[in-house]
């Protein structure tokens, strides 16, 4: 994942419009639960220390943050094997003791669109 990702798009980072990926979505268990308890603050900072440790682990692999959507990543890995070791190590270090996640995988054709 380049650390100026900011500045490439996905369609860039794929080199192509139509390709096969793999795109992995995460959701944090109970966070509307944990989200009440914590209040806004709170969550706020753990919400940035988990997606700093999703941004660091994804530091190992070949893969693009498409967004954060919430409580949510989603990502693009160009091979299915990384989503899944990326999922892996997320899942048991997600950054915050009392977060826990889930993890969709989707691999196959897709079509890059821009808004």
């Amino acid at each position: 994942m380049p650390e100026d990702q900011d500045s490439v798009t996905l369609e860039d980072w794929a080199g192509a419009q139509n390709l096969g990926l793999t795109l992995l979505f995460t959701d944090i268990v109970d966070s509307t639960r944990i989200g009440i308890k914590l209040a806004d603050t709170t969550w706020i900072e753990a919400l940035f220390d988990h997606f700093s440790m999703a941004r660091l682990i994804a530091l190992k692999y070949d893969c693009y943050v498409v967004k954060v959507i919430g409580d949510s990543l989603m990502m693009a890995f160009r091979r299915s094997s990384e989503a899944v070791q990326f999922a892996v190590e997320l899942t048991q270090s997600t950054g915050v003791d009392y977060i826990c996640i889930r993890v969709g995988i989707h691999s196959g054709e897709v079509e890059i669109r821009r808004k």
